[in-house]
């Protein structure tokens, strides 16, 4: 892994809570030196888990200042009813009182297994050790404590300056299945992004919309969208540099070197697909419209056919058609061209032009091999 560039102004924890039955650490924590302004995007799924809805309430109230999240892995706290969002509201009371924060400034994050009870009576337990844990250098540990199927950490970070000051980006995901984001305002993949930048909330708002469409948006691994996506997007101002109010260079500068991060954590979940060997990447182009060119490419790369051919390096490009037909792109007249790379590659890209226009866009999978079932046949 590369050198990891923290942002000032965060402190990060991980542990065992005794949550997952393997021991490994399944409890996070994120917590800022003073509230910060958040831009968050949680999942499109109209069947929510109860941190989301708790997180989307407390953010109206807020006005979006955060000072902690807290996360857990192996229990999605969700299809829990009145009892899980009560448990939300105890970890959270519990956590900002060992802060000395209020309980409204406190969030949490919950994935794993849908339907079973949160043992918050455990969580609460082990806050005060957390807590303890705070420091600057334990982003790896709190990556850890979010991971369920994921086979390797995913975190990525990029320094750029602005106005002579050093600014860090640094951002942390998890997620390998039931990925097909599609987060709306209001993202199993958890993501949270940090950086030291000082701008204002409106242009953080607007440039996070854009890259959140290019990169978390256009990943899926099996077309499911989660109950319990989010992304978290925090910035402390601790970097010292000048306060970015409008879409200038140095707006520009930090806009780039997000995106990047996003993308490589985007990347880094479809590689990780559960039973995954491959990543592949479709770009379609010559579409009448941007929305078009990631309708075509998601159809694609949500085609289990597909993407089971790709697993077997086989160039069946008659799959790609017909999920294109099948969504509607194409009919019996069109002529499109599909190109390759050499599909025993473990980065497969294919080009797919329309032939409809001048537009293009990106997604990103994986391909689905015997082990996905196995994973998913036993994930319980």
């Amino acid at each position: 892994m590369s050198a990891i560039f923290v942002p000032r102004g965060f402190l990060f924890a991980g542990m065992s809570a005794g949550i997952k039955k393997s021991g490994k650490n399944d409890l996070g924590l994120v917590v800022s030196e003073k509230p910060l302004n958040a831009v968050c995007y949680f999942t499109s799924n109209s069947f929510k888990a109860a941190p989301l809805l708790d997180s989307i309430a407390k953010l109206k109230r807020t006005k979006s200042l955060i000072s902690a999240i807290l996360v857990n892995s192996g229990n999605a706290n969700c299809f829990t009813g009145k009892t899980g969002a009560a448990a939300v509201k105890k970890e959270c009371a519990s956590l900002a009182r060992q802060l000395g924060v209020k309980d409204e400034l406190v969030h949490a994050s919950s994935t794993g297994i849908i339907k079973k009870p949160l043992p918050v009576e455990k969580i609460i337990k082990a806050i005060p050790e957390l807590v303890a844990k705070l420091g600057p250098d334990n982003l790896e540990v709190f990556n850890s404590a979010i991971m369920t199927t994921d086979t390797f950490p995913k975190i990525e970070s990029k320094c750029i300056t602005i106005g002579g000051k050093r600014v860090t980006i640094c951002g942390v995901a998890k997620g390998a299945g039931m990925i097909w984001p599609q987060v709306k305002f209001q993202a199993t993949m958890l993501s949270y992004v940090f950086s030291d930048v000082n701008i204002a909330k409106n242009i953080l708002q607007k440039i996070t919309k854009e890259i959140i469409e290019k990169t978390f948006n256009s990943v899926t691994v099996d077309g499911c969208t989660s109950t319990n996506d989010s992304v978290f997007f925090l910035t402390s101002a601790k970097a010292g540099s000048k306060t970015i109010t409008r879409e200038d260079k140095d707006c520009k500068l930090f806009k780039e070197a997000l995106a990047a991060v996003c993308l490589n954590l985007a990347q880094k979940i479809a590689r990780d697909g559960e039973g995954a060997t491959k990543l592949i990447e479709i770009t379609v182009k010559g579409a009448s419209s941007p929305a078009q060119a990631k309708e075509a490419g998601l159809a694609i790369a949500n085609s289990f056919l597909f993407k089971t051919a790709v697993h077997g390096a086989n160039k069946n490009i008659g799959r790609i058609a017909q999920a294109l037909g099948q969504a509607h792109i194409i009919d019996s007249n069109d002529d499109i061209v599909i190109s390759c790379n050499d599909l025993k590659s473990k980065d497969v890209k294919f080009i797919v032009d329309l032939k409809k226009g001048r537009a293009d866009w990106t997604v990103y999978t994986c391909d689905i091999s015997e082990n996905y079932v196995k994973i998913n046949a036993e994930y319980n």
